[in-house]
């Protein structure tokens, strides 16, 4: 699963922001065959170019669940209903679901919580103010599903260390009965690890990205709906926005750097 931090589509309006995305409905094409199974839009890009352009992200979002292999977007939708719905994955005989939200509450972003879905409405899955959707979603899901897997766009952007808010969400994330919370945002990894015996990775950085920097990939391995392993694999951003794996002594620093990452969080290390 991953983040897509950009609409999907070809025309549209743009918002007045000072960054805005669009990516043809290729790139979607591209993940499928990149084997990604889930993609989130759930972030402060996924309107950037207005109602047309987001109409166009919804169709594509369709087309790629149709698809060979399908992809699931998940995070934004026609009303809230849909926003909030979750991907349904069987893995290894293990049903997963897998939800995306947006908190829309860093300060030093554009704002984007008026992108939020309501009844009628088509929009993204925001939660700025209001947890109750995801969490009736996460309990009614929950029902069926043996695990649920959340990732959210949060905190404040460029810190190494989880807002109040993000503590906050993970404690209300955890008693709806969430498996696991990981998130991005911040372009910076940050820290992971247990709260009360949910998996939390409060901040997985970039992947690709046009700026240099550290990267990886996280691997959860879980049993009777809780995580019971985790592994992450470090990578290094080129000067060319590409992931590549670290390895010998340079990933395990970056691997070390990683787990020291919880020394500002309330995560305990996972047995």
């Amino acid at each position: 699963m991953i983040n897509l931090e950009t609409s999907i589509g070809t025309s549209g309006t743009s918002e007045p922001k000072r960054y805005r995305f669009q990516a043809p409905p290729s790139a979607l094409t591209a993940l499928a065959a990149a084997g990604v199974d889930v993609v989130t839009m759930a972030n402060n890009h996924a309107k950037d170019f207005g109602d047309v352009g987001f109409g166009q992200s919804l169709a594509a979002a369709a087309d790629a669940e149709a698809g060979d292999p399908p992809v699931s977007v998940v995070g934004v939708g026609a009303d809230v209903a849909e926003a909030f719905a979750p991907a349904v994955r069987k893995v290894r005989g293990t049903t997963v679901a897998f939800f995306g939200a947006h908190s829309a509450d860093d300060s030093t972003a554009d704002p984007t919580a008026h992108w939020a879905a309501a009844e009628g409405r088509p929009g993204v899955a925001v939660v700025r103010d209001n947890l109750g959707p995801l969490i009736d979603a996460i309990r009614k899901t929950s029902l069926t599903a043996d695990a649920v897997i959340v990732f959210m766009h949060w905190g404040i952007e460029w810190k190494t260390c989880p807002s109040d808010s993000q503590r906050a969400t993970v404690r209300a994330l955890a008693d709806a009965g969430a498996a696991a919370v990981v998130g991005s945002h911040a372009h910076r990894l940050q820290g992971a690890g247990m709260m009360n015996g949910m998996y939390v990775a409060y901040g997985l950085g970039n992947f690709v990205w046009y700026r240099p920097g550290p990267s990886g990939v996280l691997t959860l391995s879980l049993l009777d709906g809780r995580v019971i392993g985790d592994s992450w694999t470090p990578a290094v951003i080129g000067k060319d926005g590409l992931p590549l794996a670290a390895k010998g002594k340079k990933g395990n620093r970056l691997a070390a750097d990683f787990a020291q990452l919880r020394d500002c969080t309330d995560l305990t290390q996972l047995d």
